[in-house]
């Protein structure tokens, strides 16, 4: 029970006391949240006008953004529930950067195709899977860690 609170505490004060962003330019965490909410965004709306441009240079710091919160919130013990959602997350972005690259750089992969007809040139089926991984660490968190 002990370990429990410990962490519900310590994930309550995530955006005040345990994490903190690397970069001078964000006062707290949670603008540095909101900056990659802002990139993911500005990601997905440059993949529904289809600008390439604009998906590139959205998706490049989205992708960064969310490895450090990976790396930042790893180095923290206590920060376990928060570690698994920013893994859970940063695959989920992996996962939508494939899909979307499929979309807008090969016009063939349009077609849905299910998960368990192997078709190992398709973006999408490859996007699938790594979405569906992205459930991964939660199962985890949720299964054995609590």
């Amino acid at each position: 029970m002990s370990k429990c609170v410990t962490t519900l505490e310590a994930t309550i004060k995530s955006g005040f006391g345990y994490l903190k962003s690397r970069f001078s330019y964000f006062n707290n965490w949670r603008q540095y949240e909101y900056m990659h909410i802002c990139c993911w965004l500005g990601k997905d709306w440059s993949w529904t006008v289809a600008s390439k441009p604009l998906w590139i240079l959205f998706s490049i710091p989205t992708l960064l953004l969310a490895i450090d919160f990976v790396y930042v919130s790893s180095k923290i013990k206590v920060l376990v529930i928060d570690h698994a959602h920013y893994l859970a997350q940063l695959i989920w972005v992996l996962g939508n950067i494939v899909w979307a690259g499929g979309d807008l750089f090969y016009d063939d992969d349009a077609d849905p195709i299910p998960l368990y007809i192997y078709s190992p040139s398709s973006f999408r089926w490859w996007a699938s899977w790594i979405i569906a991984c992205a459930l991964l660490p939660i199962l985890w968190l949720y299964v054995y860690y609590i």
